[in-house]
């Protein structure tokens, strides 16, 4: 899909700096893609992902994170048919 889209790829932070945040998500795995997303400044972290969608996660101090269809809809316009259409899809 990615491929369809502008993006850049960033590098994964250090296992030090990774170490130095041990409870910035309660998901160990995700700190790194949490710390890639704020050293570069994201406007926006699109995911289902429960532990960064949890409103009270405290990563949310530091990323603006936002459900896939709320992106879809607010920023690229999308109308609720064309929403519909996507519900449910499986993207492999």
């Amino acid at each position: 899909m990615l491929g369809f889209c502008e993006y850049e790829q960033v590098p994964n932070p250090s296992k030090e700096e990774v170490k130095r945040y041990p409870h910035l998500i309660c998901d160990p795995n995700d700190i790194p893609v949490a710390l890639s997303a704020i050293n570069v400044q994201v406007d926006y972290l699109v995911t289902r992902d429960k532990d960064f969608t949890d409103p009270d996660a405290s990563i949310h101090e530091y990323l603006n994170i936002i459900l896939p269809g709320t992106f879809l809809r607010e920023h690229m316009g999308w109308a609720s048919k064309q929403l519909e259409e996507i519900r449910g899809r499986n993207w492999d």
